[in-house]
C-alpha cells in the first residue's frame, strides 16, 4: 500500500475514532490496514468505556443521594429524650438502669 493511501486511511481513522495519528497507524498496521474493522473495534471499546464510566458516575450519585437521605432522616427523626440519671442497680449483675426501664 502506498504511503499516500496509508496517510489517507490514518486521517480517516482519526476523524472517525477521535484518536491520534500514531495510535491510528498502530491500529491499522495491526489489522492489515483494514480501517473499517479497526474503527468498529475502536468505537466498540470507546462505547464500552463510556457505558462503564456512566454506570460508575450513576452509582456514585446514587450512593451520595442515599447517604444524604440517611443523614437527613437521622437528623430530623430523632427527638431529644432525657430519662435522667441511671440510679437503679441490677441485683444480678450490678449494672445501672433507669427506674422505669424494666
Amino acid at each position: 500500500m502506498a504511503d499516500s493511501e496509508q496517510s489517507q486511511l490514518i486521517d480517516e481513522f482519526c476523524k472517525v475514532t477521535g484518536t491520534d495519528a500514531s495510535r491510528a497507524r498502530m491500529y491499522l498496521e495491526a489489522n492489515g490496514w483494514d480501517s473499517d474493522q479497526r474503527a468498529r473495534e475502536s468505537l466498540d471499546e470507546r462505547n464500552a468505556e463510556n457505558v462503564a464510566d456512566s454506570l460508575r458516575r450513576a452509582r456514585a450519585r446514587s450512593d451520595q443521594q442515599m447517604s444524604n437521605r440517611v443523614n437527613s432522616q437521622a437528623e430530623t427523626n430523632v427527638s431529644e429524650d432525657d430519662r435522667g440519671m441511671m440510679t437503679e442497680i441490677c441485683n444480678f449483675c450490678q449494672a445501672l438502669y433507669w427506674r422505669n426501664e424494666l
